[in-house]
């Protein structure tokens, strides 16, 4: 049997609930919903070529790849004989304890431990240190610097002898790029094993450019964590003992493989360790159910309501501490008038599935054909693709429209800049503009368009990019002023409609869109008429069948899984994870399939397939809004 190390990355997994220990041991067993592709999720975060980035910082550093433990204990303790040496992924091990550093940096026995991190940092802006308790750190920032405090601890552990000093080494926003296209410097391939970023040449200064990562020293904060001091013991009392207590509790328990018996909170509705009715028909087991049993008794089921199933629920603390875990528990009091409905729809106490408010039909008179459906998708990277944007600019790289005439006649206007390192920001205004001409209402889902109008115009006026000579930034400027919050075309928020006067029991607390899409297929007789056949209209749709039951008596499936997938080659599981969002569905998958054609060498007809498959995606999203118009207007 393989050694069971407790690494950085089952310590931070500990840190969340040591009962997770024992399910990520038997993962074959319990099904993890959140399991890593890493290779999707480096397209997604940025971590690797952050970590690559990092890396060029460092010249003449030495990389430790193998992923065998004692090959890499053996590697890094060669590379250690050395005075100074600069050491990529150093392996240290002690006891029952193995972690890889990012960077390591020895002058002797003087050590800097280098965490990178493909985090935002702002210099003059960013307090690790919590506002109203100085003393405790700030729970944004805790995952981080519990993490290097840990790998600072191992290290000591087994090299008493040295003198270490922790950083972090995070992205500087403060910063501007001053080379175009070094985001392709860097491609992402599998390796045997792992993701590996290869560089497209050779890293020089001049290649790189300036520096866009901070190395903030986190010394103090560290000894903090160390002893223990810097953690709220009345919220967390297992995380705010010191590194030590809680490290060697964690590699025992691993090492021995127990069932630690976590207490159940708020955090267990996050709980990865879960399986599906399939998987558990398969034989897998559900973490997540075996924790409720133990603690509600076998009686348990996780198909009843339950209330981390409430939309916006702030009392789950309290509840849990009441024994109340069922929906139908929940004392009235406690509800707003959302969660209300929601309860009383659910439970079946209105004797109907659907509740629709009056004013929502007041709402809609006052919109004025033609009606403009728009959805955008962007992308915020941490290494900047042009010279002048700061790292997680905006970059917005596709939209689709729908547009529905008072005759009832729809009609669809999309674009997609799919070429690798250009700048799409510019065509992207021109084009949009164009589309939802000059009159007619707009509608948004979620606040996400609103927010990136906004930032393009802030982009415009900033100098980042020089802007075509017949641009109009003035002109451009008050347009978007008109279409977000203060203009005379501002766009409707119809997630703020499904907030305000929408309900079906289907959505289940949720008012994303991919919630509320099932949901009126669902209500709909209107809908079920006009999609229940192939679509004769449409741009990349034209041919699905949107409206499809699962067997005779089953439930209306959901549009966005009639869909070829995005990625023929990821676990569509790992996909709808990157998707997850509640209300604003921040389009992780469409955001990582943009990512992959510009971080991924691949062949024109993958290039091909990947933007069709985005704007296949993009489409269905602006048509649900109109498929949740047109269900609204049967109902008026």
């Amino acid at each position: 049997m393989k050694p069971r190390y407790l690494t950085k990355t089952r310590f931070k997994l500990a840190s969340e609930c040591p009962r997770k220990l024992f399910y990520c041991a038997d993962e074959k067993t319990y099904p993890n919903t959140k399991k890593e592709n890493d290779f999707l999720l480096a397209l997604a975060e940025g971590g690797h070529q952050v970590g690559a980035l990092a890396q060029c910082y460092f010249p003449d550093g030495h990389v430790v790849s193998t992923l065998d433990y004692d090959e890499a204990v053996a590697q890094t303790n060669e590379l250690l004989r050395r005075n100074d040496v600069v050491i990529y992924e150093a392996a240290i091990r002690h006891g029952d304890f193995f972690i890889r550093i990012d960077v390591l940096v020895k002058r002797g026995n003087d050590i800097e431990l280098i965490e990178v991190k493909a985090k935002s940092y702002a210099p003059a802006e960013t307090a690790f240190a919590n506002k109203r308790n100085p003393a405790m750190i700030n729970k944004d920032w805790l995952p981080y610097l519990d993490d290097v405090a840990f790998q600072t601890w191992v290290t000591r552990q087994a090299r008493p002898e040295w003198q270490v000093r922790p950083f972090l080494m995070l992205v500087d926003k403060s910063q501007t790029a001053d080379v175009d296209g070094l985001h392709q410097l860097f491609r992402i391939s599998r390796g045997s094993g792992r993701t590996e970023v290869v560089l497209t040449a050779v890293p020089t200064a001049e290649r790189v450019g300036r520096h866009l990562l901070a190395r903030v020293d986190v010394l103090a904060e560290v000894e903090n964590l160390l002893a223990g001091g810097a953690v709220d013991a009345a919220k967390d009392p297992l995380n705010a003992r010191p590194i030590s207590q809680r490290a060697e509790q964690y590699a025992a328990i691993y090492r021995c493989g127990d069932r630690f018996d976590a207490d159940l909170g708020p955090r267990c509705k996050k709980c990865e360790y879960r399986a599906s009715d399939a998987e558990l028909a398969e034989g897998k087991l559900s973490g997540y159910l075996e924790c409720w049993r133990e603690h509600r008794g076998p009686e348990f089921d996780h198909h009843q309501p339950h209330i981390f199933d409430i939309w916006n629920a702030r009392n789950l603390d309290s509840w849990l501490d009441e024994g109340v875990y069922r929906m139908e528990d929940v004392p009235a009091s406690d509800l707003n008038d959302r969660q209300t409905l929601q309860v009383e729809v659910t439970l079946g106490r209105r004797g109907e599935s659907e509740v629709i408010a009056p004013q929502l039909f007041a709402e809609m008179r006052q919109w004025q054909f033609p009606l403009h459906f728009v959805d955008f998708e962007t992308i915020m990277p941490a290494i900047p693709f042009h010279a002048g944007m700061h790292p997680y600019q905006n970059l917005a790289f596709q939209f689709s429209c729908h547009h529905l005439d008072a005759d009832g006649r729809l009609t669809h206007d999309q674009w997609l800049s799919a070429d690798a390192g250009a700048f799409p920001n510019w065509d992207f205004l021109v084009e949009l503009r164009k589309s939802l001409s000059d009159s007619g209402t707009i509608f948004r889902y979620a606040a996400h368009e609103n927010t990136i109008l906004n930032h393009l115009k802030a982009q415009l006026h900033s100098g980042c990019r020089p802007v075509p000579a017949s641009f109009d930034v003035a002109d451009y400027s008050n347009w978007i002023d008109r279409v977000t919050k203060d203009g005379d075309r501002a766009m409707v928020d119809m997630c703020q409609l499904v907030r305000d006067y929408y309900y079906h029991a289907r959505m289940r607390g949720s008012n994303s869109i991919k919630a509320v899409l099932p949901a009126v297929l669902e209500a709909s007789k209107r809908l079920e008429d006009a999609y229940a056949k192939p679509l004769a209209f449409g741009t990349n749709l034209r041919g699905f069948t949107l409206w499809q039951r699962d067997g005779d008596m089953g439930a209306v499936k959901d549009p966005y899984k009639l869909l070829p997938p995005l990625f023929a080659d990821i676990d569509p599981d790992v996909i709808e994870f990157l998707d997850a969002e509640d209300e604003i569905r921040e389009g992780g998958a469409a955001m990582t399939a943009w990512a992959r054609m510009q971080f991924c060498e691949m062949s024109p007809e993958e290039r091909r397939a990947i933007s069709e498959g985005l704007l296949r995606y993009c489409e269905l999203d602006t048509l649900a809004m109109v498929m949740i118009y047109q269900h609204w207007e049967s109902q008026c």
